[in-house]
């Protein structure tokens, strides 16, 4: 078959989102398969080739004031796009399409979609899910109108799927589980071996949060258990975040510096790959206090690099990462700070909580499936019609 996959526009500062992308075509390029895959994409694709893969060009060359002018008016933009993906299935032939992300371009042929949270439904106080970033009604119309036309939706844990099953009443048998891939760039043969973080003035131990500045991310649960593990147990820990600003720095380093924390607080924005395997190899612990669940990357990547794990238990995460790390009440200070203080105590639970994460990837045998439903249809009979 003629697998489409639509990766669209996406840079490494996109966090996460960009980590999965990379991570899924990493893993494509180590797949056997006879299938032949098209890859849409908007960015030049730097990674080589097998000869089933084939990189496909969402845009034609135009000048750059032509592209600013189109990415300025979203309605052309859209238009023009959709036209592009219309086109160039034809041309290609494409029998199905994945969306590797959750975005989605209206396609008339079969797709499969990736789902990897509905805090839009889960948590809608706050405001990047409600009322800025990408706002409640935006989201819950992408939704809409994605989730009930797919294939198949492909989401990272049990929980999510029930969510699916909850909010959009999707039939069961076209959702399916497959965990989450550690990232590319974590996994233990791609490693360099990094030295300590002597650059940034810091001689003792830290803990570690690598996430964008959404409210959603929590950092001031995190300043308040720094305290606490100051004053109640007597722990001189130093905090490192990474991460692009997304509307909420401001107001962490104001917290920061209301709570006399500035000098233990270090903010070292937006990192390389290189430098955050080696944050990562040094931390104490990667304490991930977030709201938003029920699948998140940097806990994977954190396992694959020997850090240990102090995570919310946020719907989900138990199933995600089992018993390999500690878990808390995102809402309680008081809980993070003491998993910490447990941690530093025991040398042997520590040790236990360095585990390495396995890499998921069944999208083939959903592909092959999927054939015995794409055989009862000519090409014709979907291309005359779009």
């Amino acid at each position: 078959m003629k697998i489409g996959i639509y990766i669209g526009d996406s840079n490494p500062e996109i966090g996460g989102g960009f980590s999965f992308e990379s991570t899924i075509l990493n893993a494509l390029l180590e797949t056997k398969s006879n299938h032949e895959f098209y890859l849409f994409s908007s960015q030049k694709i730097d990674i080589p080739l097998k000869s089933n893969i084939f990189s496909i060009p969402l845009y034609e060359k135009s000048n750059p004031l032509q592209s600013a002018y189109l990415k300025k008016f979203a309605i052309i933009h859209n238009f023009n796009l959709i036209n592009r993906m219309k086109k160039l299935i034809q041309k290609y032939n494409i029998e199905i399409i994945w969306f590797i992300t959750p975005e989605h371009i209206p396609v008339k042929i079969p797709y499969i979609t990736t789902l990897w949270d509905l805090a839009h439904r889960v948590a809608p106080f706050f405001p990047e899910v409600s009322v800025t970033g990408w706002r409640w009604e935006d989201r819950e119309n992408h939704y809409l109108n994605a989730l009930p036309k797919a294939a198949y939706i492909l989401t990272g844990t049990s929980v999510g799927k029930e969510e699916i099953i909850q909010f959009y009443n999707i039939r069961d048998e076209r959702i399916r589980v497959i965990p989450f891939p550690v990232p590319t760039f974590a996994l233990p043969e791609n490693v360099l071996q990094t030295g300590a973080t002597t650059n940034f003035n810091i001689d003792k131990q830290y803990l570690f949060y690598p996430a964008q500045f959404w409210p959603h991310k929590n950092h001031v649960g995190l300043l308040l258990a720094l305290k606490i593990l100051y004053e109640k147990y007597s722990l001189d820990f130093d905090l490192i975040f990474t991460g692009s600003d997304k509307g909420n720095l401001k107001y962490i380093k104001k917290e920061t510096e209301e709570l006399g924390l500035s000098k233990k607080v270090h903010f070292l924005g937006f990192v390389s790959t290189d430098l955050l395997i080696n944050l990562y190899k040094n931390a104490f612990a990667m304490v991930f206090p977030t709201f938003f669940g029920p699948d998140n990357l940097p806990p994977l990547e954190a396992f694959s690099l020997g850090c240990p794990v102090i995570a919310s238990r946020v719907e989900g995460a138990e199933e995600q990462l089992g018993d390999a790390a500690l878990l808390f009440d995102p809402k309680n200070e008081e809980e993070i700070a003491f998993l910490v203080n447990k941690l530093y105590n025991d040398l042997n639970l520590r040790e236990t909580l360095i585990k390495s994460g396995e890499l998921g990837m069944d999208i083939i045998s959903i592909i092959d499936e999927f054939k015995s439903y794409r055989r009862c249809w000519s090409k014709e009979e979907v291309y005359i019609h779009t």
